[in-house]
């Protein structure tokens, strides 16, 4: 009987685990379908760079994003000087 006890244990153990693991299983497969869609939608993008590439040509492109990334910074810098100045004026 006490074989029986500890066999029914492991069982109900195993049993839990199974459960646990078939859980992880269903949240990675939203994962991946999350991913798969943002993975759609990134090929679309890169499908559309490429087009404005064709037309505009590889230099204009990527001076245009150099400008950007410049721009990007320069409002970055200006938001931490204003936080910065804002802490000290109270």
């Amino acid at each position: 009987y006490s074989k029986y006890l500890e066999l029914k244990s492991k069982n109900q153990k195993l049993s839990d685990r199974n459960l646990d693991l078939e859980s992880r299983v269903d949240r990675l497969r939203e994962e991946v379908s999350v991913i798969k869609k943002e993975n759609a939608a990134l090929l679309n993008v890169a499908y559309d760079m490429d087009r404005v590439v064709a037309v505009l040509g590889e230099n204009k492109v990527k001076e245009a994003i150099e400008v950007a990334k410049h721009l990007e910074q320069a409002n970055a810098k200006r938001k931490i000087k204003k936080r910065r100045i804002d802490r000290e004026g109270k």
